[in-house]
């Protein structure tokens, strides 16, 4: 419960961080970077675990598929989940860009103590800030999802699957670091 509230107040501290930084802009002559682009492969550390996929950036928009998948020793408990994003992209200048999008999760194959829970689903927007390094292939990347719905399923302890639904506020996000090709 703690972690959680800690949580929100670093999401919240990031999406106030990212919306005020959408005004500045360097006029700096030599910023004339812009993303002709580029396909890569990304590393992503989110509030459920660590992730990871593609993405391709361009220079107004973005893509991208990250997922993990776990296995407990008696095959009895999995845990894939697959997120895709899409989102616009702005230059704000010296390589730093805002971008805002989308995004939809699901668990393909996923079991809770051997009850079927693939069904389970989560979508919602987020609000990025990312940050090419000059002279390198690396771009990191820090995200907060300001809404997302959640419809997760459980086991219930007999063997049947439990439903709920969750409308959540501040409470996922991320960082990542993309190494473009």
């Amino acid at each position: 419960m703690k972690t959680q509230s800690i949580f929100k107040v670093f999401t919240g501290f990031l999406l106030g961080l990212t919306l005020s930084l959408v005004g500045i802009k360097s006029a700096s002559a030599e910023d004339a970077f812009r993303e002709t682009g580029r396909f890569g492969v990304i590393g992503a550390l989110t509030e459920d675990m660590w992730k990871g996929g593609f993405t391709y950036l361009s220079e107004s928009w973005e893509t991208s598929l990250i997922g993990h998948a776990g296995i407990d020793s008696t095959n009895e408990t999995t845990d894939v989940h697959l997120i895709a994003k899409a989102g616009y992209r702005h230059n704000l200048g010296s390589f730093n860009y805002l971008a805002l999008g989308a995004e939809f999760g699901t668990h393909p194959g996923s079991k809770d103590a051997g009850a079927d829970v693939s069904g389970a689903w989560n979508a919602g927007a987020y609000v990025a800030l990312e940050r090419y390094f000059a002279g390198t292939n690396l771009m990191i990347n820090l995200w907060v999802n300001p809404v997302s719905y959640t419809h997760n399923l459980s086991n219930n302890g007999t063997g049947g699957v439990l439903t709920s639904n969750t409308l959540h506020f501040l409470q996922t996000g991320g960082f990542g670091i993309a190494y473009l090709f």
